[in-house]
């Protein structure tokens, strides 16, 4: 230690220009080294989507997913496989290890799924990684004196995203802001008693009447098809066409008796 201390109290100069040189060194790789609040992160995973417009979750189960399965499971650094099959759709996710290259494993995966026989009705199967840079990164704002919130909203959602989403590069688009059609419900309350309906009883009715049921596949003929119970209310045309049971009132005929 006694030899550091006289060193630098004999070489004062020598000792300011080194701690001049190191914190020039240090501001300069401070300045230049390579900073992101959000650093590029890719998840080992890759996921498959296919559509497969009117078949059901059973039906994409057995002849989507469970094909696509098989063809991807052996591949090289599969960790995982596993598929969700709903209606209409069909999602597998493979899992790999963090030493797999994903840009080689997508192609890997492209190749693979290339040989898989698909229902005829299937469209072609969306390959995509997984990454936590998919986030919003431009937003648009679009107005118009000559148009309609209506008209804007549908030019918006028929032209202008389907544009946006054919660019090379464009994961997805969300719109936000359009024209939302609600109908507000007003009860008439003798006419709810004099059926022997509730204002709950209505709302359930309502509730139940939009939905869409799949009831599995049915021969007709020499093919197969899915039949799915539709029962979307889409306009407002739909919705007055709802038929609502009722139970009229027996107070009437219990008085006149």
């Amino acid at each position: 230690m006694n030899s550091i201390i006289n060193f630098v109290l004999k070489n004062k100069f020598a000792v300011l220009l080194m701690t001049i040189i190191v914190t020039a060194a240090g501001l300069y790789a401070g300045s230049n080294m390579k900073q992101e609040m959000i650093p590029s992160i890719t998840s080992p995973v890759i996921t498959v989507t296919t559509i497969n417009p009117g078949a059901t979750p059973d039906d994409n189960a057995e002849n989507v997913s469970e094909p696509i399965e098989n063809a991807l499971k052996n591949l090289n650094g599969v960790e995982k496989v596993t598929s969700t099959s709903m209606q209409n759709a069909s999602n597998v996710q493979i899992q790999y290890d963090f030493d797999k290259d994903m840009n080689e494993a997508q192609d890997e995966a492209s190749d693979a799924i290339a040989n898989v026989e698909l229902p005829d009705t299937a469209e072609e199967p969306s390959i995509s990684k997984m990454s936590f840079n998919a986030f919003p990164i431009l937003a648009l704002s679009i107005s118009s004196e000559k148009e309609s919130l209506e008209d804007l909203t549908t030019r918006m959602e028929d032209e202008i995203v389907p544009a946006i989403e054919g660019l090379d590069g464009v994961s997805s688009v969300q719109i936000s802001g359009q024209q939302v059609k609600e109908v507000k419900l007003t009860y008439d309350q003798e006419a709810l008693e004099e059926n022997g309906l509730t204002e709950d009883t209505v709302k359930n009715v309502i509730q139940g009447s939009n939905v869409s049921m799949p009831l599995g596949l049915f021969t007709f003929g020499n093919s197969e098809e899915s039949v799915v119970v539709d029962g979307n209310v889409m306009s407002l045309e739909d919705f007055k066409n709802i038929e609502i049971p009722i139970t009229p009132s027996t107070q009437g005929q219990g008085a006149a008796g």
